[in-house]
């Protein structure tokens, strides 16, 4: 049986973190003096996890000067510490937004949508135009074990990417890290890397409405489940060349979670987590 090679951390949700604290979706790109101290301590408390990569808060950010904005200040705050990963929704998409995160400083573009095999053929179009050949995440939102909301098939959904090898394929958000198994199973099998970012799990509330108790899976819980998610997806490997996985956090995931799935990786995949 193949192992996971190498499992490299990322930090969770700033946007539900800002929910939390009063926040509405509507805030999250003025740079007023709240909202910057509010998501520089979010950043603070993710960056004292042990996470490798740093996630500004762009993911809908429709303007190539906020993106410039956000990814500088989470450069400030990591230091030097971790990777700087620059997530973009497909709703504003626009080259011009990943040449701003790159040029900020991001290092990893990460490309989140539920839209199915045409918003990933756009995205990879894009990356390709921007930054042909570099490293980056494009994922989807899981409905079922064996395909996205979209309702396209795992295996159709990222058919674009079979001829880029580069972009590295991957699920977020869904319904909690149990919602993954099958899916992320399924994409290991197709080649060897990949991303993953379960939420805590949410209760059918409304997107553009959720509040903190939306997120039911309280730290321990949301640690088991993604820790059988992890040896789910090492039971379903069948080459020997190993997978490499970033594993990161979707809605609800604040960093009490992270650290708690850190600490069970310590416990339980040794091998996986002395390479973090």
């Amino acid at each position: 049986m193949a192992l996971i090679s190498q499992l490299t951390m990322a930090s969770g949700s700033v946007g539900s973190e800002l929910l939390g604290r009063g926040f509405g979706p509507g805030d999250f790109y003025r740079p007023t003096r709240q909202l910057v101290a509010a998501v520089s301590d979010i950043h603070r408390r993710y960056a004292e996890c042990p996470v490798k990569l740093l996630a500004a808060n762009t993911f809908m950010a429709s303007k190539p000067s906020e993106v410039d904005y956000f990814v500088k200040l989470a450069v400030d705050i990591s230091a030097g510490r971790q990777k700087i990963g620059l997530p973009l929704g497909y709703v504003y998409l626009t080259p011009a937004l990943v040449e701003a995160g790159l040029k900020a400083g991001a290092d990893l573009v990460m490309l989140l949508t539920n839209t199915g095999s045409r918003q990933i053929a756009r995205g990879a179009d894009i990356l390709d135009a921007v930054a042909p050949g570099m490293d980056a995440i494009v994922s989807a939102s899981p409905a079922t074990s064996e395909s996205i909301i979209s309702g396209e098939s795992i295996i159709e959904a990222f058919s674009p990417l079979a001829s880029r090898p580069w972009l590295i394929p991957g699920l977020d958000c869904g319904n909690g890290p149990a919602s993954f198994i099958g899916g992320a199973s399924s994409i290991a099998r197709l080649c060897n890397r990949l991303y993953i970012a379960p939420s805590t799990g949410l209760a059918g509330a409304e997107p553009d409405n959720l509040q903190p108790g939306d997120y039911p899976l309280a730290p321990a819980k949301y640690a088991e489940e993604y820790l059988n998610l992890i040896e789910s997806i090492e039971k379903h490997l069948q080459d020997t060349s190993g997978l490499q996985i970033i594993a990161g956090a979707c809605c609800g995931a604040t960093p009490r979670h992270i650290t708690a799935f850190c600490e069970g990786l310590q416990d339980k995949f040794p091998h996986v987590y002395n390479v973090l």
